[in-house]
């Protein structure tokens, strides 16, 4: 499963905690997550089944993700598929954290 940014899932440490009901690992991200962004977050907060997951749990801000919501808005699986995607503020937010993710975008362009 892939990610509208380009983040595997099977490579996601909020995926992999959450499929393992790994509670330490979960309290680890919450805590990372909540200095990333300067909020409150618990270990429920960051519980993911995948940000396409239309039923289950999500990251409790997948509601609030302007990527996500791009990507739903012109029915594209991923990023990739936006000729805007290399100069696109709004993605650059998690290749900045992630450049695998963004890689993995190119690589789907070619």
């Amino acid at each position: 499963m892939l990610a509208y940014c380009g983040i595997k899932c099977s490579e996601c440490d909020a995926y992999i905690a959450t499929q393992a009901d790994d509670a330490a690992k979960l309290t680890e991200l919450a805590e990372n997550a909540a200095k990333l962004f300067k909020k409150e977050m618990t270990p429920e907060d960051v519980k993911c089944d995948g940000c396409k997951a239309i039923s289950g749990i999500q990251i409790s801000f997948c509601n609030q993700c302007k990527i996500r919501a791009c990507a739903i808005d012109k029915a594209y699986d991923t990023c990739a598929e936006c000729d805007e995607m290399e100069t696109c503020e709004t993605v650059a937010f998690i290749h900045k954290h992630n450049s695998k993710a963004r890689d993995t975008l190119l690589e789907l362009k070619d």
